[in-house]
């Protein structure tokens, strides 16, 4: 069963230094997103270093960053786990990332075991007792009408990030109707 040390002797095996080695195990061992974070973004930059071109499958192992049911408890400082996990796999083709968020407190499940061994990479999933759970997104139909009641005539509306492109075009689509 792979844990925090079978991970740092594949990596002192393979020649990478202590530092990187370190920083896998304190990524695999770290219960509060906070320091994995760099840990991770660490761990990566030396996979990139030391191995570029060559694929690798990235696991992030993680609780608390998906609400399959009204028990599950979020944990925000584990969702930049989960942005690293996206954005990692943008900048560095051939890293594949999963994330994969088990319940907290419950130990690990042995579906883990199985999903480590899948051969199919998905960006995110949750592991419950109901079952494996995936983020897919899905076309929606929105209705004109609808969506134009939910505007107010005079109303205020904030915009974040409003600077761009799709802001300023919005911006002047409510200032029109």
């Amino acid at each position: 069963e792979p844990n925090a040390l079978s991970v740092s002797r594949v990596l002192w095996d393979e020649g990478f230094p202590p530092g990187v080695v370190e920083s896998a195990q304190k990524l695999l061992y770290w219960p509060d997103g906070s320091a994995g974070f760099e840990n991770l973004l660490a761990l990566v930059q030396a996979l990139a270093e030391r191995q570029p071109g060559k694929p690798v499958e990235l696991h992030i192992v993680t609780s608390g960053t998906a609400r399959i049911s009204d028990r599950d408890r979020i944990l925000p400082h584990n969702a930049m786990l989960v942005a690293a996990g996206k954005v990692i796999a943008q900048e560095f083709p051939t890293i594949q990332t999963e994330t994969i968020d088990v319940e907290g407190g419950a130990g690990l499940p042995h579906e883990l075991v199985e999903e480590l061994l899948n051969a199919s990479i998905q960006p995110h999933i949750a592991l419950r007792e109901s079952g494996r759970w995936a983020l897919r997104h899905e076309p929606v139909r929105l209705d004109p009408a609808r969506a134009a009641r939910r505007l107010r005539r005079n109303g205020l509306y904030l915009i974040t990030g409003g600077m761009g492109g799709v802001g300023l075009a919005l911006g002047r689509r409510l200032r029109e109707h």
